[in-house]
């Protein structure tokens, strides 16, 4: 399968991989972008980039799995990885997975609890300081998840 190929950074890791990686390199850039948009008071930019960040990280995800699970799991990625350093990467592994997975629990929530009080009443019912305060955590958690999985491919592929 195309995506099954070897990518294009030089790194001996499948197509799907590479693409994963970049894209996730740069959703806290793209996810920063949005912000400002609410900062600005353009709130319905901000919504919309929101909206297309969410489905495409869902999509890439998706993508993820579905590949890594053809090519055997994490286990087949790492099966010349003996002691210290394999437990090490099921560490940094597992910490990927629990963040990255509270992280998009809360996006999935702080989207839908404001996209049902916007419809309800309106911008100006939306608690700006709660939006706020999950919103820094869900971008936190977001910076942290994303370069930890960048890590995790530079771990296996380039150390």
């Amino acid at each position: 399968m195309f995506f099954l190929k070897e990518g294009f950074l030089g790194a001996k890791a499948p197509l799907f991989l590479d693409l994963v990686t970049i894209y996730f390199a740069i959703l806290p850039i793209l996810f920063g972008i949005s912000i400002l948009f609410a900062v600005k008071k353009m709130y319905k930019i901000h919504f919309i980039s929101q909206s297309t960040l969410l489905a495409t990280t869902v999509i890439f995800v998706i993508f993820f799995e579905i590949y890594i699970r053809m090519i055997g799991g994490f286990t087949e990625l790492t099966k010349d990885e003996t002691g210290l350093y394999f437990y090490f990467l099921i560490s940094v592994l597992s910490i990927h997975i629990i963040i990255a997975f509270l992280t998009v629990l809360c996006w999935f929530y702080l989207y839908i609890t404001t996209y049902k009080i916007y419809k309800q009443e309106g911008i100006k019912a939306i608690e700006l300081k709660r939006h706020r305060k999950i919103g820094k955590l869900v971008f936190d958690g977001l910076i942290t998840s994303c370069y930890m999985g960048v890590m995790i491919y530079i771990l296996i592929f380039l150390a």
